[in-house]
């Protein structure tokens, strides 16, 4: 027997050689004009391939993580934790030594007066709560007797599952942003939920980035990616033009940036270089 999550994926080329398939994108092989590229059919000298793939689905485990428990933080005392601590840092000239520095006493103070949660992700919209899943599970239910023998009272109850369990999500999405709307001002975090809810597909996209051949995934290699690019896309300065001619005030004794000066001749002789 087949199982109810089989399903058909039909692929092919197609032969089009301009489309570069990891990137979802295509260079144009015209500049508007009407040719023959322009006719899809005319570009396939094949029939489309079709293949029947069996697919055994799972649901994906919620991950468990801590979080901040703010409703049952003590504010009071950690506004005093801060007070005396200052989160004064030895200016070492190193930013990132500093910033962990700062990180690391601001996180400690916190953690002494936040308690934390442990929550599961889950794989559903807020808005589906017990009742819907309930009507889902007796659609698949009817669904699976339904392939087993497929008889007309069958399919007129699938049918039936099929249209309540339509209803009833669309009603709990509408009660559901109709609590967004009223509890906006006084309780955000209704909101965000259904942002996640919403944008939960878009994280699951890579965010790898390629220039010049070089694919980067982790944060450092991106920033140093397109730093790369960024510095490839100005003009080198022109060699008739000698920076060195160009008088520039010593500001090597200024410590505070309020006492910069800047005149216009410094800007034109700077942009000219």
């Amino acid at each position: 027997s087949i199982s109810e999550s089989s399903c058909s994926i039909v692929v092919g080329d197609f032969n089009l050689p301009k489309i570069d398939w990891s990137y979802d994108n295509a260079s144009p092989i015209n500049n508007g004009e009407q040719t023959i590229g322009d006719i899809f059919c005319k570009l396939v000298d094949h029939s489309i391939i079709d293949f029947n793939i069996n697919l055994d689905f799972q649901r994906t485990k919620p991950v468990k993580r801590k979080v901040y428990h703010m409703k049952k933080a003590d504010f009071e005392g950690l506004n005093i934790s801060l007070g005396e601590m200052g989160l004064k840092v030895e200016n070492t000239g190193d930013i990132d030594q500093l910033w962990s520095s700062w990180k690391d006493a601001f996180l400690a103070a916190g953690k002494d007066h936040i308690p934390t949660r442990t929550v599961k992700d889950t794989n559903s919209p807020p808005w589906v709560d017990n009742k819907v899943r309930n009507f889902i599970r007796k659609k698949y239910l009817t669904l699976k007797k339904y392939h087993q023998n497929k008889t007309e009272t069958r399919k007129r109850k699938l049918r039936e599952l099929s249209k309540i369990v339509k209803l009833l999500v669309k009603r709990k999405h509408k009660e559901y942003l109709s609590k967004i709307e009223k509890s906006f001002s006084t309780n955000p975090k209704v909101f965000w939920s259904y942002d996640e809810a919403i944008l939960h597909h878009r994280s699951k996209q890579s965010t790898n980035i390629t220039y010049n051949g070089i694919m980067a995934k982790s944060p450092a290699k991106k920033a140093e990616l397109l730093n790369l690019y960024f510095t490839s896309v100005f003009t080198k300065p022109s060699s008739e033009i000698n920076g060195d001619e160009v008088e520039y005030e010593d500001i090597s004794n200024v410590t505070n940036i309020g006492q910069l000066q800047v005149s216009v001749q410094e800007v034109n002789s700077t942009l000219e270089i």
